[in-house]
């Protein structure tokens, strides 16, 4: 990730937070998806899971588990989804094997 600059003044900087992040993120390693993209992919449960959306809970029943992860700058800090979830428990069984995207 490369750093971006900052407009500083004896107050603290000029502008607002977002366009600092942008150029901060701006040449950040990884994919970039459109909205509508990004809504169906954190809201799809994933194979051989089963998601418990009032438990706030995503269980897999699969040694191989796959997870696309949904974070967005619209989204509050260090928060993420996964199967239209915020900050799921995840549940897998001992000795899985774990990839994200």
């Amino acid at each position: 990730m490369m750093g971006g600059s900052f407009d500083w003044t004896h107050d603290g900087w000029r502008g607002d937070a977002r366009s600092v992040m942008g150029r901060l993120f701006v040449d950040a390693p990884g994919p970039r998806v459109r909205r509508p993209a990004a809504t169906r992919l954190g809201h799809a449960v994933p194979t051989g899971a089963t998601a418990d959306r009032s438990a706030n809970r995503l269980t897999f029943s699969t040694r191989d588990v796959g997870l696309v992860v949904l974070a967005s700058r619209s989204m509050p800090a260090e928060s993420f989804g996964i199967a239209g979830t915020t900050k799921p428990t995840v549940v897998v069984p001992v000795g899985a094997w774990c990839r994200s995207s």
